[in-house]
């Protein structure tokens, strides 16, 4: 049987609303390559495995649900051991058709328009629903809060989603 694997997830998400219109958690990848040179030069009867979305250089994971396909590919293999899911993920879905190949806006027609959102399912916790011999790093990202609220957030994640380990940072601090 082939090596154990460390899979590093990274980059960011986008959710479609129609051609030339959508939301995104920008992330380019940058923890993800960092954590790949680490776990190269240390982890040596472990194979590493780096998924990028697209945003990040990736060719083919874009969406919560690409990564949510993912997940259930590495959780369905026996091998996986070890997921850091590094990607920024949008909290936000569009209400109605979320369609980039559909009928474009047009900002000719339309000096304003309202669109509506739901909150997105978090799909971290899909990691270790069936396979608690895998371990979990999950990231927490929060923006102006005091370092009291980045534990509580990096906890609340830690608890929700039954990963083994939170990093919390903040964009502001």
């Amino acid at each position: 049987m082939s090596n154990k694997i460390i899979h590093i997830i990274g980059g960011g998400t986008v959710a479609h609303i129609g051609p030339h219109l959508a939301l995104c958690a920008p992330a380019y990848g940058a923890t993800a390559r960092s954590l790949e040179s680490i776990c190269a030069s240390t982890s040596h009867n472990l194979d590493v495995e780096v998924h990028l979305t697209k945003m990040a250089g990736g060719l083919s994971l874009e969406t919560n649900k690409d990564i949510s396909d993912l997940i259930d590919g590495i959780v369905a293999d026996p091998r996986s051991k070890i997921v850091f899911l590094t990607a920024a993920m949008c909290d936000y879905e569009h209400v109605g058709p979320q369609d980039k190949y559909g009928e474009r806006l047009d900002s000719r027609k339309h000096d304003q328009i309202q669109l509506n959102f739901f909150r997105a399912v978090k799909v971290v916790g899909r990691i270790r629903a069936h396979r608690k011999d895998i371990f979990a790093v999950a990231f927490k990202t929060t923006s102006g809060a005091t370092a009291d609220e980045q534990y509580v957030a990096g906890l609340n994640l830690l608890k929700e989603a039954s990963v083994n380990l939170v990093f919390a940072n903040d964009v502001n601090t």
